[in-house]
């Protein structure tokens, strides 16, 4: 019965991991974070297919879709590690993308479905990025707790409710320096 689990997990993830719905989400351009990870540490996951942001005068835009979730909670115990040697990050790279609004119709339970098998590990993520710092040019480069920068962006972007720690499940970092934090 639990090989059958497994394999049905499996199979509802790999719909997860191909349905191409699209969401969008914007930041702006950063150098990569300070303290972000050493040659000696994993490096951050790049998005899959090698998706690159494209370039505006103010703002870079990235889509954010259901194979970059998948590729980041597959990748969720290379990312906490990066995240753990992480000192700060600038608020502008971070961006805010619904895991909800991404998985629809039958990925919307496949989603469900892999949180709760994650739970352990998201916590875990949870955890390490409540030990980043973020930079806050907007404030005068001003530093706050990571929970903190969720808030802001939250309210920055008018979304319905605010995003808390607690709904973070998954991040996918880019070669760029950009995190994009998937919630729930």
């Amino acid at each position: 019965m639990q090989i059958h689990r497994m394999v049905t997990g499996a199979l509802a993830f790999g719909v997860l991991a191909v349905t191409p719905f699209i969401a969008s989400a914007q930041t702006t351009p950063a150098a990569p974070p300070q303290g972000a990870p050493s040659s000696g540490a994993p490096a951050p996951v790049p998005p899959p297919g090698g998706a690159v942001p494209a370039q505006t005068d103010t703002q870079v835009t990235t889509k954010a879709d259901i194979s970059q979730l998948a590729s980041a909670l597959t990748n969720i115990d290379a990312q906490t590690t990066a995240v753990k040697s992480m000192n700060t990050v600038p608020m502008a790279s971070i961006q805010l993308v619904n895991a909800t609004d991404l998985a629809k119709g039958k990925n919307a339970a496949a989603l469900t479905d892999i949180v709760t098998k994650k739970d352990a590990q998201i916590k875990s993520l949870r955890g390490a990025l409540s030990g980043v710092s973020v930079t806050d040019a907007a404030s005068g480069n001003q530093n706050i707790s990571f929970a903190t920068a969720l808030g802001n962006l939250s309210t920055a972007q008018n979304l319905p409710s605010p995003v808390t720690l607690n709904r973070v499940i998954a991040l996918n970092s880019s070669a760029n320096g950009s995190f994009t934090v998937f919630y729930k």
